[in-house]
């Protein structure tokens, strides 16, 4: 069966589409969200920010790129509200895209703003920054910088994580070392590896929990169903 188009913004190329098992959201042809519509997770690299907010009581989090709102979704379905997420979007399209890509309203506090501007001098405010800002298939220039690292780093409350979807562009092959170098200088690293055919891994970069904390924490308050096994075995496979 084929895709049908639901939605098309021409300024940005963005493009809503649905099948009979899942609908997309796509800007200049690359997948930015995807919901399948008889289950909440995705098999893809969304699935594995999903834990973390499990590691705190209250969480307060901050999502760098909306896409078309599968992670607050997901969060909403998950722990009942995702009324703590502050999600950041530097498109106004992509904003509007996101209402017809989803069958409901996004339960997040939604800023227009640049993700590296919005977090300059924030201090101690978020518990799980999940960072997922795409410019085509590269991670914008000002999320690679020391500067965007500091600031997440000093954004983070004591015990905060940053959490990365890395796309293995050939730029991003040639960045991978030297970030992963920026990010070490603050946080634990560690990474999840995803399926072969995804050119995607997740960094988990903590500011002072570790991968058996991390896992512990997981484990006994991230609920699990016969649907989700596969993300807790990522997590088990983190490496440093």
């Amino acid at each position: 069966m084929g895709w049908k188009i639901i939605t098309e913004i021409k300024e940005s190329n963005i493009v809503v589409a649905e099948r009979k098992d899942d609908r997309i959201l796509m800007s200049d042809n690359i997948i930015y969200s995807r919901l399948s519509k008889y289950s909440i997770y995705t098999r893809s690299y969304w699935d594995y920010f999903l834990p973390l907010p499990s590691l705190f009581d209250e969480p307060r989090i901050l999502l760098i790129g909306l896409g078309g709102g599968t992670i607050p979704f997901q969060l909403g379905k998950i722990y009942g509200t995702s009324r703590n997420v502050d999600a950041v979007e530097l498109d106004e399209n992509m904003v509007k895209a996101s209402k017809a890509f989803l069958t409901e309203s996004i339960d997040a506090n939604i800023i227009v703003a640049d993700g590296a501007s919005y977090i300059k001098g924030k201090k101690e405010e978020y518990d799980v920054i999940m960072m997922d800002s795409f410019k085509k298939d590269n991670i914008p220039d000002q999320f690679i910088s020391n500067e965007f690292v500091q600031n997440a780093h000093s954004a983070l409350k004591r015990d905060g994580i940053l959490a990365i979807n890395y796309t293995f562009s050939v730029l991003g092959l040639a960045r991978e070392a030297p970030y992963r170098k920026k990010l070490r200088r603050l946080f634990n690293l560690y990474t999840i590896d995803l399926s072969p055919t995804l050119r995607n891994q997740v960094f988990i970069a903590s500011k002072s929990m570790l991968k058996d904390e991390i896992n512990r924490i997981i484990e006994a308050k991230f609920p699990k169903s016969h649907e989700n096994g596969f993300i807790f075995d990522g997590y088990k496979r983190m490496k440093a």
